[in-house]
Parts: C-alpha cells; structure tokens; sequence
C-alpha cells in the first residue's frame, strides 16, 4: 500500500470517543468521515513475494463481535453501568470523575469497562455476545485435567497505555475479591507476564511504581489501604504486590493485552 497524505492527521481528543476518521483507499483521495472507525482486519491476498510487494493490504473483513461489543458496552455506559457491583461502580465512576490529575485515554477507560461489561452486566446487554472458551485438546483434559477457559484481549496501540489498564482490571478484581471473598467471579491473584527482563526490571525499579501516587489513579481514597495491604499478590500499580514473570522476547507489529480468566486468578500478558 503506498503512502497517504491527510490535510490534519489528527482529528480527535484522546480524552474522549472518536467521532471521525480517515477512510484509506488504494488509487483514491483520503475521505474524512463521520462516527468511529469499525473493527476491521485485512486478510491478505495469496500472491507471489513480488506482487504482494505491490498489492494493498488485503481483503477488509470487518470484526462484527467487537462491533457489537462497542456498541453494548456505549449503551451500557450511557444507561449508568446496570449489573455492577457496589465496588465496581464507585471505581467506574472515580476513573471517570472530573478534576482528575491524572485523566485516562479513552481507549484506556473504553479497554476496561468492556472487560468489566462482560463479567458484570446486567444479561439483557449480554444477549447474543458469544465468546467462545479456550478449549484444551481431549488428551490435555484426559492426560493433565487442563479446563476450558476464556480470553480477553484488548488490543491496543504501542503508546495507549496497556500497563495503566492492566492496573485497572487489577484494581477492579482485587477491591472486588477483598469486599467479597465468596464470589468466584473475581480474584486477588495477578500474574503480569512481561516480554523480556528489561520490562521487567522496568515495573520492578525501586521508585518506579510509588504506591502512594500509583494507588490515587486507580481507587478512592477509602479502598487504597485495603489494596495496599492485600495479603496475596496483585498488581504493583494497584498498589498491591506485583508478581512479574519474564519469558523470551518476542516481536510484533502491534501490541496488545490478554488477560486470561481461570479458576485460581488473572493472568495478564504484555506483547
């Protein structure tokens, strides 16, 4: 795909929803439309290593789950967030607040309502969202008892703030677990899993992660000695114990963070 050229690249608050974009087009001008921009992904066209070198991106195939996820999660959000816990809500909520010091992306905020929306929403904005589980072969269940269990990705830009929002499904599952040890939708276990040692060492750096600043930007004043002081290990920008694991490093065109939902806690997964 060659180069395009627009008249303003940048055309929307990265505080706030996106109302416009670009549409991109091979062989056209650039076409500055209204709304938010779909979920797509390009499929790429089988073609020698010559012509693909010359090709376009691909066939667009549009991502209709995470569309319609949008969508809920915006009608969810609007109608002030029905089905969440006491917790959540007073979390949702302080993210959200004016005069904040530290205000989020909405990508970030966008990244962990959506993730809260899928466990906690009240069933009729959960109609028709089927996500499939993570199955094990039949010789994993059989020969190691592997279970079934479900991802969430949230795919995000180099740059947008994966690390603050893993701190904010961190918070949210960890103030969750500590006002409510019975429920076993949540967990105070988190294992960040980072992509070489110097990311590692990065989160470990003594004074990198201040739990007394870290902490405001993620719970009121009233949960943060409850997150600080948690017993089991958490996530450090919640302001409870982090526990980092390094494995190989690993190259991407994009990145992006899973988190994986089990039994015993959350795992989240930097690539």
């Amino acid at each position: 795909m060659t180069d395009f050229e627009v008249p303003e690249a940048i055309i929307c608050s990265p505080f706030e929803e996106p109302t416009s974009y670009w549409y991109l087009q091979e062989g056209e001008e650039p076409d500055k439309r209204e709304g938010r921009r779909p979920a797509i992904y390009y499929y790429p066209e089988q073609t020698s290593d010559d012509a693909a070198a010359k090709a376009p991106a691909g066939t667009a195939i549009e991502l209709k789950l995470v569309n319609l996820i949008r969508s809920r999660v915006k009608q969810w959000r609007t109608a002030g967030y029905p089905g969440v816990t006491a917790t959540t809500l007073e979390l949702l909520n302080y993210w959200r607040r004016e005069g904040r010091g530290f205000r989020f992306f909405f990508a970030q905020l966008e990244s962990a309502e959506t993730i809260i929306f899928l466990n906690e929403a009240r069933r009729d904005f959960l109609q028709g969202l089927d996500i499939p589980l993570d199955e094990p072969s039949d010789q994993q269940k059989r020969e190691l008892g592997y279970k079934a269990f479900r991802r969430y990705a949230c795919k995000m830009a180099t740059g947008s703030g994966k690390t603050t929002v893993m701190g904010m499904v961190a918070a949210w599952s960890i103030l969750n677990k500590v006002n409510d040890r019975a429920n076993g939708r949540y967990s105070d276990i988190v294992l960040v899993v980072c992509p070489n040692v110097t990311i590692r060492s990065r989160l470990n750096r003594p004074g990198s992660v201040r739990p007394a600043s870290t902490s405001a930007r993620y719970a009121p004043p009233g949960d943060r000695p409850v997150a600080a002081h948690s017993s089991r290990s958490g996530f450090a920008a919640s302001s409870a114990r982090m526990t980092a694991a390094a494995r190989a490093p690993r190259c991407s065109s994009s990145s992006h963070s899973m988190m994986r939902m089990g039994k015993d806690g959350y795992g989240f997964q930097s690539l």
